[in-house]
């Protein structure tokens, strides 16, 4: 069993991985799958914006790079203009030098793209972002998501604050995985729900309140049948003051507790192995997969179409690919990050609608580039072979990109929402800290003291006036649309800055890997997200079923 080299933990490499390396052309890992995991977010920053210029027509706009970043940043006008070309800063290969570092000093030349975001009205503080309006600090939101806020992971969303992977839902506030609800505060793990609040693992529920696996049911409180009008008055009760909101979501995880939770999220699927598994065949070690078949080790994929035989990505999808974060539509692609529409390449940096091509920076509608430099096709193909043979020399060959050559601060990206370091292990491990990305503190000018429980006093004085986080002690505002939302919906105002509520829903999330762990009712065995010393009751989906049914 091989160590990986980056925890130094053994992991396992089956006879199927191995039909993938061999089916890929590539070679085997040397990291786990964490690991590769944790690369992967490692360049991943999709919250931590900042004010700056564009490097070429110098407006002011919003983007992932600081403005102290010593290479090119564009706006989305500059960077798809045809005034300029990603091949001017193309270069030759040195064999007497390693490949990333020669790749690392391509990407300080070339024009980076402020942000991946385009199609969008008034969301200039959205990442990852494609037709969306009116959203504001949310990051992945898509196909007309409109008035969301502080969110992350939307799909056709509307008037929206603080969800964590929502679709098709309106109205909600402090979501963790809903699908089709209107009008529901602090839900977990729920579909089709209407007027619900602290709810979890619900399905087709309307006016519900602290429930937990109900379907079908209208006017509860704690699973049990109540009037419309208790119903109402509890309601009012707890949305009467934030810190009631606080004890309540104690109160929902208490009683959820009591309950048996799913193995596995597996739905219309068939020979599949992982989580939050949608519509997918002969899937293995995967997660938040949609439309998917035969893969491996892969996560948060298929949302723009069908993913087939890719092993080891995070983030989009296509076919016969490895090694991939944010890839979309590729094919035969492996080592790429943030790549799309691109085919038979490998070690792609932001590029768009390339085929042939190596080590590439920020290159548009091109082929048989290496380095960014045009070749021939028979350049190219004499020139291939003897770049990866020097990559296997060097020992690079197989091995993603060096988290130390990331863009960002490792405190910047989704690495540390899921693999937290301090400083000190972060510089240990090579890796870049930024220091600036602190917030900001000691601004305030209202306390919590001062301000109204209810909603109702709230007046618009407070978008003047600075707060302080109760957690991490930073500074924050309340913006327009926000108390405009908290009012609509009768919300107290927040105590916790957006980080702090962002960090909290993120805790939800299970980790992308497997335990083997026992069902608490009938002992079959089951491959779970769930830990087994954790303190959820996992039951395996026929003993759910008939639980909750």
């Amino acid at each position: 069993m091989p160590t990986c080299k980056q925890c130094q933990t053994n992991f396992e490499i089956t006879d199927r991985d191995r039909e993938f390396y061999q089916k890929m052309g590539v070679p085997e890992s040397t990291i786990c799958h964490q690991c590769y995991f944790q690369t992967f977010l490692a360049f991943r920053n999709s919250r931590t914006f900042y004010k700056r210029q564009c490097d070429k027509c110098h407006k002011d706009i919003i983007s992932i790079y600081a403005q102290d970043k010593l290479y090119p940043v564009y706006c989305e006008k500059c960077w798809w203009a045809d005034e300029w070309s990603a091949k001017d800063y193309g270069q030759d290969f040195d064999f007497n030098r390693s490949f990333f570092e020669q790749w690392y000093g391509l990407s300080q030349k070339v024009p980076s793209l402020y942000m991946m975001s385009g199609d969008n009205e008034n969301s200039d503080y959205t990442c990852n972002s494609l037709g969306v309006k009116n959203c504001y600090m949310s990051s992945v939101v898509y196909e007309s998501c409109e008035d969301v806020y502080y969110s992350f992971w939307t799909m056709g969303c509307n008037n929206c604050c603080d969800v964590y992977c929502a679709y098709d839902s309106q109205l909600c506030y402090e979501g963790f995985r809903l699908s089709d609800c209107y009008n529901c505060n602090y839900c977990i793990q729920s579909k089709k729900l209407t007027d619900c609040d602290f709810c979890s693992f619900c399905n087709n529920c309307s006016n519900c309140l602290f429930c937990v696996n109900l379907r079908n049911k209208e006017y509860h409180i704690f699973n049990k049948p109540c009037s419309k009008e208790e119903y109402e008055k509890k309601s009012a009760e707890i949305f009467s003051s934030w810190q009631k909101t606080q004890e309540a979501i104690k109160t929902l995880h208490d009683f959820e507790l009591k309950f048996p939770h799913l193995y596995a999220k597996i739905e219309k699927s068939e020979d599949c192995l992982g989580d939050e598994i949608l519509n997918s065949k002969n899937c293995d070690s995967c997660f938040d997969a949609l439309n998917s078949e035969n893969c491996r080790h892969m996560s948060a994929t298929g949302g723009n179409g069908f993913t087939k035989d890719c092993y080891e990505g995070y983030g989009g999808g296509g076919e016969l690919s490895s090694h991939f974060t944010c890839g979309l539509n590729l094919y035969n692609c492996h080592y790429c990050k943030f790549t799309w529409d691109c085919q038979n390449s490998f070690y792609l940096d932001y590029c768009r609608d390339v085929s042939n091509c190596f080590g590439c920076v920020n290159l548009k509608k091109s082929e048989y580039c290496i380095l960014n430099k045009q070749y021939t096709e028979e350049e190219y193909k004499k020139m291939l072979p003897k770049v990866i043979t020097h990559m296997k020399k060097t020992g690079e060959w197989g091995k993603f990109f060096p988290p130390k050559y990331s863009p960002f601060g490792y405190n910047e990206t989704e690495a540390m929402d899921f693999f937290s370091l301090n400083k000190p292990s972060v510089k240990q491990n090579g890796w870049q800290w930024r220091d600036e990305n602190a917030g900001v503190r000691g601004k305030t000018t209202l306390l919590f003291s001062d301000v109204p429980k209810s909603i109702n006093d709230v007046d618009n004085s407070l978008l003047k006036e600075v707060l302080e986080c109760e957690i991490c002690k930073h500074n924050y505002k309340i913006v327009p649309q926000e108390l405009e939302f908290y009012r609509k919906k009768q919300l107290p105002i927040p105590h916790f800055c957006s980080n702090c509520r962002y960090n909290r829903r993120n805790k939800m999330v299970l980790p992308y890997e497997l335990f083997n762990r026992f069902c608490q009712k009938c002992q079959k065995n089951v491959k779970s997200p769930y830990a087994p010393d954790r303190q959820e009751i996992v039951y395996c989906a026929e003993c759910y079923q008939k639980e909750v049914y």
